[in-house]
């Protein structure tokens, strides 16, 4: 690689280059009327139909907790000890 002292040479070249003048994009001559519209799909009612159904709906599923304090105040509830010891291994910490 061969560098001349043309330092100044160099940086008036790129001194002199400016920015030509930037171009703006043109406005249509009449302004928009239109105003902005949000549709819903369907399948997203849908859905959001469905999601607050969910939401509403209790977390306890009344008629087991029902039938198990039946069986414990009677003294007929019974677990298994595998399915006991099966749980505590699947159990992730």
């Amino acid at each position: 690689m061969i560098i001349n002292n043309n330092i100044q040479a160099l940086s008036s070249v790129y001194a002199s280059t400016q920015p030509t003048q930037v171009r703006r994009a043109q406005h249509a001559a009449a302004p928009q009327t239109a105003a902005d519209q949000f549709e819903v799909s369907h399948e997203a009612q849908s859905f959001s139909d469905m999601l607050q159904e969910l939401q509403s709906m209790s977390d306890v599923r009344q008629d087991k907790v029902d039938a198990v304090a039946e069986q414990l105040a009677a003294g007929t509830y019974e677990v298994s000890n595998e399915d006991v010891a099966a749980r505590l291994l699947n159990m992730r910490y």
